[in-house]
């Protein structure tokens, strides 16, 4: 019993000494409110300097989207060619896209973006203000990517609201350029290569129609010499009713020389004529339609944008920053905090003081 009480005495006077301690922090604080609200208020001025000084920062946000099979119509190639293995093929639309995403984030596009913009007002490598400002331009644009969406979306923050959708624009226009250039050309390449491939395959057939139109010539040349010595000169077609005569048989001699030099000279009339080349006509008829994809590619080559983005990006009419409330809120409670500190030190120099005054 005689050690538990001073315990709960001691607690109880510490609760006691805690609540009066408060009560007369505030009465220190509340006699020396004007060093408190000075604190304030100069804080408050020095943030209104600040938001002042600063310049507003306006922000334009571009969403991405992939093209679909609609939009690359105009570039796509047609069926031509694909059924005798000479077409060409687009697998995956989305490569444009990606292709895209991936040099929007290229250092390299950047540059020659940034270097483009200057345009007759630079010469050579960046350096100086110029590398100042591009690199200025590339920490203030922020790309992001959502594959889940199948969609990025682009930001560039300036304190120009005209100059920054005009970045954010030509370097949108200037990637979009040199990736459908990039990309139409390798899929021209593909064409011009199949058009290559069917100009070999026609030659080719070609040459194989002038050598079995030869062999057949020698074959009816020999079965007409035969013939003549033999004085076959109509074939007599009782005699030939049991005979099988094909190609290349030795019997063709009984159908007479009359009818083999007819023969001969209808063979000689097929040389140089495609009609009677086996295959030639589908061959240039997907020449034809890839020559026709070609030639509707490069016309709209111009028009082909790789991925979907708004054709007109509009200034931003607010400012994103800096935040006004949050900066003069946060002066106010650091000003705060100071005008605390400011009279509790005035108040500790003034009790020093007078307990020095006592002493004495």
């Amino acid at each position: 019993m005689y050690q538990k009480m001073p315990e709960q005495a001691y607690h109880i006077a510490l609760r006691e000494k805690d609540e009066i301690d408060l009560i007369y922090l505030l009465e220190v604080i509340w006699q020396d409110k004007w060093a408190l609200l000075v604190m304030v208020a100069l804080s408050l001025l020095v943030s209104l300097a600040y938001l002042g000084y600063m310049p507003k920062q306006y922000q334009v946000l571009v969403k991405l989207y992939p093209i679909d099979t609609i939009q690359l119509a105009p570039v796509l190639p047609g069926n031509g060619g694909k059924e005798l293995g000479y077409g060409v093929n687009i697998q995956d639309v989305e490569v444009f896209y990606r292709s895209a995403i991936n040099d929007l984030n290229s250092l390299e596009y950047q540059k020659q973006f940034w270097i483009h913009h200057l345009g007759s007002r630079h010469y050579g490598p960046l350096e100086g203000a110029a590398l100042d400002d591009f690199l200025d331009f590339r920490e203030s644009l922020h790309l992001t990517e959502s594959i889940e969406e199948k969609s990025a979306s682009i930001r560039l923050t300036g304190d120009d609201p005209v100059l920054v959708s005009g970045y954010l624009s030509g370097f949108l226009g200037y990637v979009s350029a040199r990736v459908s250039t990039t990309s139409i050309s390798k899929l021209l390449e593909a064409i011009d290569t199949s058009i290559e491939r069917i100009d070999q395959a026609i030659l080719q057939a070609r040459v194989k129609a002038e050598a079995e139109i030869s062999d057949r010539i020698a074959d009816i040349t020999e079965a007409l010499t035969i013939a003549t010595s033999l004085g076959i000169e109509e074939a007599e077609f009782d005699r030939l009713a049991n005979v099988e005569i094909t190609l290349f048989n030795s019997r063709q001699y009984l159908l007479g020389e009359k009818a083999l030099t007819f023969e001969l000279k209808a063979l000689e009339r097929r040389r140089d004529k495609d009609a009677f080349v086996e295959g030639l006509r589908e061959l240039q008829a997907a020449k034809a339609s890839l020559l026709a994809d070609r030639e509707r590619i490069n016309r709209n080559i111009s028009e082909f944008r790789p991925l979907v983005y708004p054709k007109s990006i509009s200034p931003p009419l607010k400012p994103v920053g800096p935040n006004n409330v949050l900066i003069v809120a946060v002066a106010m409670l650091i000003g705060g905090i100071l005008g605390i500190i400011v009279v509790l030190v005035r108040h500790g120099l003034r009790s020093y003081q007078t307990r020095q005054g006592k002493q004495k």
